[in-house]
């Protein structure tokens, strides 16, 4: 019986944290617009945004160009290719760490060079598709 009161509790503590951080995003939301409103009325301000602007234009447009030649094409890829293998070698990095607290019940792995190392686990809530 106490296991489920014990999830009971569990679930209504995930919710309340859920109604807390909703609430705190709309918070914020508001601030975040208080304080952009009051850059959009300055007329300084502005004039230095729109020359800003013209000269990140610039440098977008210097960029593409410098990047649709071969060479720097090809680093390009190479960059993507490594970044999509790193995420892939990093995902399961985590798997096996999963299994093996579960397995060993450790939170700590030696490393090969024989650094402890503690072994974070992290969860969140996403919307259901």
């Amino acid at each position: 019986m106490t296991d489920i009161n014990s999830q009971i509790n569990l679930e209504q503590m995930i919710k309340n944290y859920l109604a807390d951080i909703s609430t705190i995003r709309e918070k914020l939301k508001t601030q975040k617009d208080m304080f952009k409103s009051s850059f959009e009325g300055d007329k300084q301000f502005s004039e230095v945004d729109v020359e800003s602007k013209a000269i990140a234009r610039k440098k977008t447009e210097a960029k593409q160009r410098i990047t649709k030649t071969e060479a720097v094409s090809v680093v390009a890829d190479t960059i993507r290719n490594l970044q999509d293998e790193l995420k892939d070698a990093q995902q399961g990095l985590s798997d096996y760490l999963n299994q093996y607290v579960i397995q060993t019940q450790a939170t700590e792995f030696l490393g090969p060079d024989g650094e402890a190392m503690q072994i974070v686990r992290t969860a969140k809530l996403v919307k259901k598709k």
